[in-house]
């Protein structure tokens, strides 16, 4: 959605919003007949973490400490201060999320890992945007992807509800304005709560207070009347004082105070599908982490407020039996880089990882620790493993029960492989290994299935970008427990599988994506002299087509940069700081290369 056209519709419902955030259109009197609503019982809680979310420094791949502690030493978390996870040995979590590490080991935590989508945006706005439409970088979508699953559960909504059949707000969100994920193709699908004070106001009946004056006191009243006069307020109040708390939340918790809010109108009945909560300050472009101590700082202090206020969330459902049929998705509109940038914090980047949670998640990590460069520059970001509309897909079909059709509407007319988040899975087929190697020159795939009831075949499918894959081969199943094997010939590079599974009705699960480099063709590339003094010579046989020569400076910076087709080229270092620099070749073969420079005047 572009931003003026969404300013066009926020304010058409500011108007309806102008005090608190209160909607002060009046519905007729309610009905006190209540029916089955258009969902299966089941709640989806959004988390949007605000800013862009480091992902690397919460989700921690400890099999990568090599490269993270080159590309980034001045905010790693020590390796031995990371929290493992049952079960698995390449990933970890920030120190201070041990409630979130409780509830993975404890199988209520799924983690998805590489999210982001096709040539994504650095702004915070489209972004933003983007993850709310769920729309392609290049599209414009004026509606929400939460708008149009309202559109598709109530029809004619907003203007048909509340009615005799669902009386509770069709989505909340709290926050200070309804964000573009609940609009629908007709209008605002959500009521916002403005903040926490305002919730409260509602539930008590009683209003901010005002200057004591003539004016202050018709404030007062106006206030009180909108508040009244407000479509839901009385189903919020209802469900408010019928619902409890039962776990300890933590204090001085933002989010932990709005989830709280959610609990309790969990807990009190209402039937509201899907509610939106929000954590900001992720934007952390300096001080990210304590100089002397990077286990603390400001990241550090988001990471536990998150995980202490989801960890009591989820303690809170448990205890009123609430658990089955509440599940929670964590957001952010990017990752950061993988560098540090010298401000001992990161920039915008791409792919980060996302969390569901709940007790009917599957307890795992979907994807593998993200390929990094050996030698990171300014330009590199966390590479995609998963399109962030494969969740919300999932989350569609596997958990609110719609129909592909259903589901392909609500995703602007695509469809999107899905992902094993929960526990009921639509096929009988669990593999115990997938890997690849190389050898010769080939990449030898490996699997094992641990079971293969009613499996008719695998399709093996290889790419080079993560993106299009293409099936390479089709191997019958066996039928029981069995081993496979494939020799494969890829391009030079990155390359990445995956594995299709296909019963005998033709239904399709995916595996995880493994990935292999291969450089078989490895040029031959002299970098000399080394240290340096005034120029740096280089020689290279075996380059085909344009080759770049980039020198990057223990900053991040682009000091010095060369593009021709010769064997033969040198760079000029005069007025460069001594030190350690990174020279970066990239050639038109996607290959690259990273050697250390020592510059020495």
């Amino acid at each position: 959605m572009k931003r003026r056209d969404f300013l066009k519709l926020s304010s058409m419902a500011t108007v309806a919003c102008s005090l608190n955030g209160l909607p002060i259109h009046a519905y007729g009197q309610e009905t006190a007949e209540r029916k089955t609503r258009s969902t299966n019982g089941k709640i989806l809680v959004l988390v949007r973490m605000a800013g862009g979310n480091d992902g690397l420094n919460m989700v921690i791949p400890v099999d990568r400490y090599a490269e993270l502690s080159a590309a980034r030493a001045d905010i790693l978390i020590p390796q031995n201060e990371v929290l493992g996870l049952n079960g698995n040995l390449t990933t970890a979590l920030h120190p201070g999320m041990t409630a979130m590490k409780n509830m993975f080991d404890n199988g209520k935590l799924n983690i998805i890992q590489g999210v982001s989508y096709p040539n994504p945006s650095y702004s915070h706005f489209r972004a933003t945007d983007i993850y709310s439409s769920a729309s392609d970088a290049s599209l414009f979508i004026n509606s929400g992807w939460i708008g149009r699953f309202i559109d598709q559960q109530f029809p004619g909504a907003p203007n048909a509800y509340p009615n005799a059949s669902f009386l509770d707000p069709l989505s909340i969100e709290i926050g200070s304005m309804a964000s573009s994920i609940l609009m629908g193709n007709q209008g605002l699908n959500g009521f916002t709560i403005a903040d926490i004070d305002n919730f409260y106001n509602i539930v008590n009946g009683t209003v901010d207070p005002a200057p004591n004056t003539r004016g202050g006191n018709e404030l007062t009243y106006v206030r009180y009347i909108i508040q009244q006069t407000q479509a839901y307020t009385s189903r919020i109040q209802t469900a408010a004082l019928a619902g409890a708390n039962q776990a300890t939340y933590p204090t001085n918790n933002r989010l932990a105070d709005q989830l709280k809010i959610v609990a309790k109108l969990i807990s009190g009945g209402l039937e509201t599908p899907v509610y939106i909560v929000t954590i900001d300050g992720f934007d952390t472009h300096d001080t990210q982490v304590d100089a002397s101590d990077h286990k603390l700082g400001w990241h550090a202090n988001l990471l536990t407020e998150l995980s202490n206020a989801i960890g009591a969330f989820q303690e809170d459902l448990e205890l009123q039996s609430l658990d089955n049929n509440v599940v929670g998705l964590t957001f952010s509109e990017f990752g950061r880089r993988i560098i540090s940038n010298g401000s001992h914090g990161t920039d915008h980047g791409e792919a980060a990882p996302m969390f569901v949670f709940g007790t009917q998640v599957n307890q795992s990590v979907i994807g593998n620790s993200p390929v990094l460069p050996a030698a990171a520059t300014v330009y590199d970001s966390v590479p995609m493993q998963h399109d962030f509309r494969q969740i919300y897909s999932t989350i569609l079909t596997d958990w609110f029960g719609l129909s592909q059709l259903a589901v392909n509407s609500i995703m602007n007319g695509s469809s999107y492989q899905w992902l094993p988040i929960f526990q009921s899975t639509p096929l009988s087929i669990s593999l115990k290994e997938f890997k690849v190697i190389e050898h010769n020159c080939q990449a030898i795939l490996k699997w094992e299935s641990n079971t293969e009831e009613n499996l008719d075949r695998y399709e093996v499918m290889y790419s080079r970008n993560n993106i299009d894959f293409q099936t390479i081969e089709k191997v019958s199943a066996h039928g029981r427990t069995s081993t496979y094997q494939l020799a494969h010939t890829p391009e030079e590079g990155i390359a990445f599988y995956k594995l299709g599974m296909i019963d005998i009705e033709g239904q399709k699960i995916e595996s995880e994506i493994v990935t292999l480099q291969m450089n078989c063709n490895k040029p031959d590339i002299n970098v000399f002299p080394n240290p340096a003094d005034t120029v740096l010579h280089i020689q290279c046989q075996g380059l085909k087509g344009l080759v770049m020569f980039a020198l990057i400076n223990s900053e991040g910076r682009m000091v010095r940069h060369q593009v021709n087709n010769n064997n033969k080229m040198q760079l000029d270092l005069i007025n460069l700081p001594n030190g350690i620099y990174s020279l970066v070749m990239n050639n038109a073969d996607g290959h690259k290369e990273v050697f250390q420079v020592l510059i020495q005047h």
